[in-house]
């Protein structure tokens, strides 16, 4: 009878310790790099940002580019036949790619003023691409906080499920914010 019981509160640990998965909030890396450009005028300026600027995923060239990248770990545990989640991290790793003016002190003081003014837009534009990664990784690691104990090949499956179906929905929402906002020139990303 004492070998039951105590088998019996084992069993409740182990399930207690299942379903009590260990999480933090999502870690954020966010790199910036820049590549340079030239002028001393908007053509001038235009011109090299059309011929330096980076490479969408659609083969054409834009101001900047955000782009992003999910990873997740966690560990389980087994009772039996079942897995349940016992620690989950996940990591949203974010890289802004942007203009700089190699050498700004040829612009005139109205040239330095709209730059500043342009890339302060174009900056916050990036950004709401980052606000995408953020959000994902969050929802990621929501979901996977609420799993509950399923086999471990069900657990394994309903992980690799729930990714793509995040990853999927934020990138079609980039893609939608992008189409909306002509690529932030809707949001003021202009240079006179």
């Amino acid at each position: 009878m004492r070998f039951k019981l105590m088998g019996s509160l084992i069993a409740v640990w182990l399930m207690y310790s299942i379903s009590s998965t260990v999480h933090a909030e999502p870690f954020i890396t966010i790199h910036t790099n820049y590549y340079p450009i030239s002028g001393n005028n908007s053509a001038l300026i235009h011109q090299s940002l059309s011929q330096l600027g980076p490479i969408g995923k659609d083969g054409k060239r834009y101001h900047a580019q955000t782009s992003w990248e999910l990873s997740w770990n966690y560990q389980w545990v087994t009772s039996k036949k079942n897995c349940g989640l016992t620690r989950i991290e996940v990591h949203a790793e974010v890289s802004y790619l942007m203009p700089k003016i190699s050498d700004d002190a040829q612009l005139s003081e109205r040239m330095k003023q709209q730059w500043d003014t342009y890339f302060a837009a174009l900056f916050s534009h990036e950004q709401q691409h980052k606000d995408f990664a953020v959000a994902a990784a969050k929802e990621l690691d929501q979901k996977l906080s609420a799993l509950t104990i399923l086999s471990c090949a069900e657990l394994d499956q309903r992980i690799s499920d729930l990714s793509d179906q995040v990853l999927g929905k934020y990138q079609k929402l980039e893609l939608e914010f992008d189409l909306r906002t002509e690529h932030g020139i809707k949001q003021g990303v202009v240079l006179p």
